[in-house]
């Protein structure tokens, strides 16, 4: 990626808030910071199993752009996808 585009690092949100609204705001937040900064894209990674996350984001206007990457965390491997969202 160029030096236009920037990365939303994670999204989490307590179960008791979930579908509130809260994780909404997290990331709009986020990606209007991101903005002020003057990026113009953002990408996201998102683990492949993990479908009502891909979901949200799609929803969201993220779009899958076929990078994957496997990450080690112990004996246990975390597949993961990345999504884009255009910042303008």
């Amino acid at each position: 990626m160029d030096t236009k585009t920037g990365e939303v690092g994670a999204i989490y949100v307590d179960a008791d808030f979930i579908g509130k609204g809260a994780g909404s705001a997290l990331m709009e937040a986020g990606l209007n910071f991101l903005k002020e900064e003057g990026f113009e894209k953002a990408t996201l990674w998102v683990l492949t199993s993990h479908n009502k996350s891909r979901e949200w984001y799609e929803k969201k206007g993220w779009k899958l752009d076929g990078k994957q990457k496997t990450e080690e965390r112990g004996d246990m491997k975390l597949n993961e996808i990345r999504y884009i969202i255009s910042l303008i």
